[in-house]
């Protein structure tokens, strides 16, 4: 089986996994680094960078959730009906 496509659904679990696993693996990632110089930080650089895309993710999520409820209470106050 080809897989040929992801939804965004499975793409955002691919990342969130990835990030939590290379949260527990930076040490051996560091380990492994000897080219072009063994610096010993690639695990380090790479499990910020993907922290960061992780907490830049859900700061968006949090601003779609206030601007979808900024964007129901304003209709259901144009609309508003009753007494």
């Amino acid at each position: 089986m080809v897989l040929s496509e992801i939804s965004s659904k499975e793409f955002r679990d691919m990342v969130r996994i990835a990030s939590h696993r290379m949260s527990k693996n930076v040490q051996f990632v560091n380990d492994l680094n000897v080219f072009p110089v063994p610096d010993g930080d690639t695990g380090t650089n790479m499990n910020l960078t993907m922290e960061s895309g992780e907490k830049e993710k859900k700061e968006k999520k949090k601003k779609r959730k206030k601007k979808k409820k900024k964007i129901m209470r304003k209709g259901e106050q144009t609309e508003v009906r009753g007494n």
